[in-house]
């Protein structure tokens, strides 16, 4: 039979009933449901399951009316994400690729570097993320600080002045860093903070700063960057 066990993250949809109608919001949102990645592989070509493309319509089926726009890193799990939320909203659209979102994406400066990082033997991807979430220093990595900035910069760069929701299909490795970086100290890396599939953390501008909400939290940051 097949599985039909996965569900939209609830603090997902909690959250989304609180991003304000009226404004740009942008969403960074980790892919669907996929299956265990090879060993030592960053899975490219890998694909959502059909229970991942199933909750991902489910998805674009309650953002009817509301999305504007969708970007995809140019893996193939995150653009069949994006393809499925689209198809969901009824938005016919072809979903463009950001490599900012997937490989080498926002956070990494060297690849060859990065890849020891990321995939030497015995490593442990969480505690990297880990690490990136708490802006450690890392080979081949920037300085996470920067990279979240510039990515929520460019996501509202693509969003404009249209207001709905605006969404950007990327990585845990990817979403769970800029909403620590964005969110400040009070961002624990716990075990709970990691973005299930299809998990993400919004945006918008808010006065002279920057709002967010993911999981449990709801934080507003002045802007210090060139917006």
């Amino acid at each position: 039979m097949p599985d039909t066990s996965h569900a939209i993250p609830a603090a997902l949809l909690a959250n989304l009933e609180k991003v304000p109608k009226g404004k740009p919001v942008v969403l960074l949102l980790r892919h669907s449901v996929r299956e265990k990645l090879p060993c030592g592989s960053i899975g490219v070509d890998q694909e959502i399951t059909a229970d991942g493309r199933r909750i991902a319509i489910e998805l674009g089926e309650k953002l009817k009316g509301r999305l504007r726009s969708l970007r995809a890193s140019p893996t193939a799990r995150c653009i069949q994400t994006a393809e499925a939320i689209a198809a969901g909203a009824n938005l016919k659209i072809t979903v463009p690729t950001s490599n900012l979102l997937g490989v080498p994406g926002a956070y990494i400066a060297d690849e060859k570097l990065a890849h020891k990082t990321w995939m030497s033997p015995g490593t442990d991807v969480r505690e990297v993320i880990r690490k990136v979430c708490k802006n450690k220093k890392l080979a081949g990595m920037r300085d996470s600080d920067e990279a979240a900035w510039f990515l929520v910069k460019y996501m509202f760069s693509v969003a404009g002045d249209t207001p709905g929701i605006h969404i950007f299909v990327s990585h845990d490795a990817i979403v769970m860093p800029t909403a620590a970086r964005i969110i400040g100290e009070d961002f624990q890396a716990s075990d709970d903070d990691f973005p299930a599939f299809l998990d993400g953390v919004f945006f918008w501008k808010d006065e002279k700063g920057v709002r967010n909400l993911y999981h449990n939290y709801n934080t507003f940051r002045k802007i210090t960057h060139d917006f």
